[in-house]
Formats: structure tokens, C-alpha cells, sequence
């Protein structure tokens, strides 16, 4: 987690408050990520601002977070083991589900092919069926 954050660091080149590419080193958070300051806007971010990890604390534990995560570890058992709180828990699990849905593009390009799907017609709440029953077995 360190390298990525590390090489995230590496290519800050502007504000992304107002874009301006007059920016100081301005020291390090408790977690040990570089912060930066504008001179334009005055205003300060690091090298995570635009991403799902911009507050979140303890950057150690998010790797094996994910790892209990996707092999369906509960919430309760994931907090215990990683010593963190529930809440935390729950709002990381949805940091790193909401990822890969922001990572869908949302524009389709070059050749695309679709399948046929039949999905049953559904009669539910009507009064009259207008085919007779479905038989099962």
C-alpha cells in the first residue's frame, strides 16, 4: 500500500481545487502521506484526494481488510480480527465495493455483441391470467 500511495505522490502536478500547478510540499499526515498546499486557492490535499482512500485511516490494515472481505468473512469477525471498530468495518466494506463500479466504463466502443433473453412475462397483481396455468413437474 505504501509503493502505490508512493507513486501516487509522484504524479500530484496540480491543485484539484482550481487546477493551478503552483503547489508546495506543505508536510505529512499521521499516516505518513506526503500533503501539498496551492498558492492559488490556499487550499491543502495529498496525493489521495480524488480516491475512495482520501480519510481513511490505518492504510496497513486495508489489504488484509480486503482479503477477509472476498473470502466472505462477516463484519463482526473481520473487525475482531483486524482490531478495528464495526463501523469502521462496515464503511470500509463499502469504500471497496463502490470501486469497481466506478471503474465501469460508461461509454461502449469498437464491436459490441448481445445475446437474446427470455424473461418470463410476470402477471403478478393482475386479476385475470391470459394463459392458463404453468405446470410444475
Amino acid at each position: 500500500v505504501g509503493k502505490a500511495i508512493a507513486e501516487h505522490e509522484d504524479r500530484v502536478c496540480s491543485c484539484p481545487h482550481c487546477d493551478s500547478e503552483l503547489i508546495n510540499k506543505w508536510g505529512v499526515t499521521k499516516q505518513g502521506i506526503q500533503r501539498f498546499r496551492c498558492k492559488a486557492c490556499f487550499k491543502t490535499f495529498n496525493a489521495l484526494f480524488s480516491t475512495p482512500f482520501y480519510r481513511m485511516k490505518k492504510p496497513e490494515k486495508w489489504v488484509n481488510y480486503s482479503n477477509l472481505m472476498w473470502n466472505g468473512t462477516s463484519l463482526r469477525e473481520s473487525a475482531s480480527l483486524l482490531n478495528i471498530n464495526l463501523k469502521t468495518a462496515f464503511r470500509w466494506r463499502h469504500v471497496f465495493l463502490k470501486q469497481p463500479h466506478d471503474m465501469i466504463p460508461s461509454d461502449l466502443h469498437g464491436i459490441i455483441e448481445a445475446d437474446e433473453t427470455f424473461i418470463a412475462e410476470s402477471f403478478k397483481g393482475k386479476r385475470k391470467i391470459s394463459r392458463p396455468a404453468r405446470k410444475r413437474g
